[in-house]
């Protein structure tokens, strides 16, 4: 959010000063930029923490708070993922699975909590997990990932529009002082 309302706020005051009069094209040019800058930062943020990489030692020790300035361009809204791994045989081969808990953290403040269990085959590198979510409104792994996208991009959103008001504002104040 905080990075999304500094890019915003800059890229607003550029093209504010490079045309004087904002019509309806350069408002629109402005709220494309902002959701764009949202989405992708939402995206980047959520996917390092969604995709961890299976032979990295923290993983193994459990937790995974993604890489690190990837993981927090959605400040101070951030994610979190606890992984506590098992080898399950399954009929097909062997798949390694376990229990994971879902926190999200607000200023560094654990507000909530979602546990489910992830899978994923023992290969090296960077590996999408499968999850199962148990909470009654994600079963499935692909409805929370797309919650999770759409949850930190209105939060990002929000940023945006603080960053659009703040960059109309200053350039007020600043005519006023003169």
């Amino acid at each position: 959010m905080l990075l999304t309302l500094a890019l915003v706020v800059c890229f607003t005051l550029l093209f504010q000063s490079w045309r004087r009069k904002l019509n309806r094209k350069g408002w629109a040019v402005i709220a494309i930029f902002a959701f764009s800058v949202s989405v992708i930062l939402a995206s980047v943020s959520v996917w390092s923490v969604w995709t961890p990489y299976t032979t990295n030692w923290n993983f193994h020790r459990g937790e995974s708070d993604g890489i690190f300035p990837l993981s927090k361009l959605s400040y101070p809204l951030c994610l979190s993922v606890y992984h506590t791994p098992f080898i399950h045989l399954l009929y097909d081969g062997m798949r390694i699975s376990g229990n994971a808990s879902f926190s999200f953290f607000l200023m560094n403040a654990k507000i909530i909590v979602i546990n489910g269990i992830f899978s994923y085959p023992p290969v090296f590198g960077e590996v999408r997990l499968s999850y199962s979510i148990d909470f009654p409104l994600f079963n499935n792994g692909e409805t929370f990932f797309i919650f999770l996208l759409s949850l930190f991009t209105i939060f990002n959103m929000i940023g945006a529009l603080i960053g659009i008001a703040l960059a109309n504002i200053l350039p007020k104040k600043r005519a006023v002082e003169f």
